[in-house]
């Protein structure tokens, strides 16, 4: 069994690092350890998880996707049962308010220039919070449609169209008319 890395080299001419891949296999001999890879690792400036591990015969390894996870937050904020619980039911409903609440200022009824600073001042708390909270019911109505929701095949189906094209709003009817009702029956259900 073998895998591929990439090794690194500087050329002394030009005093560039060239990429080369590098194919080891797994015998003792060919591989270092883990102990060995581990004492030496370090960290590549800027980059995402980018690691360079550093053997004493000076051959540098990129492991370039090692640890690449961009989206490790949303993973960590939308995990599983989280989704129905009580808090985030009440975070997505506040969201969902806000979301209902931009609606005048994305149609341009509302112009927050032409007012003074008190009637401005709670436009520009929504114009802050509001897209935080668009973009956190957005992505959990979606995480919740994929992971919990047990509808019927059909009526998932069309909910997936509502949240695909109806963007935002798609996900306020879908937090209201199926979010609600299905977490509000598992909730009184943990309870009993």
């Amino acid at each position: 069994m073998s895998f591929r890395c990439l090794s690194s080299c500087v050329c002394p001419s030009t005093d560039t690092v060239q990429l080369t891949p590098l194919v080891l296999s797994c015998d003792k001999h060919a591989c270092p350890s883990d102990r060995e890879l581990r004492s030496t690792e370090k960290h590549l400036p800027g980059g995402w998880g980018r690691k360079a591990r550093a053997r004493s015969d000076g051959d540098v390894k990129l492991a370039i996707f090692d640890s690449v996870r961009p989206f490790a937050l949303s993973r960590w904020v939308f995990q599983g049962d989280r989704l129905a619980s009580r808090v985030y039911q009440i975070l997505f409903f506040a969201s969902a308010l806000m979301v209902l609440a931009m609606i005048p200022f994305f149609l341009g009824r509302v112009d927050p220039a032409r007012m003074s600073f008190w009637p401005r001042l709670p436009w520009g708390l929504l114009g802050v919070f509001g897209p935080i909270g668009l973009f956190f019911l957005w992505i959990g109505m979606w995480c919740y449609w994929v992971k919990l929701d047990h509808s019927f095949v059909w009526l998932k189906r069309g909910w997936f169209l509502v949240l695909l094209f109806g963007f935002w709003y798609g996900s306020v009817l879908y937090f209201f008319f199926a979010y609600l009702p299905q977490v509000n029956r598992r909730l009184r259900a943990d309870r009993t």
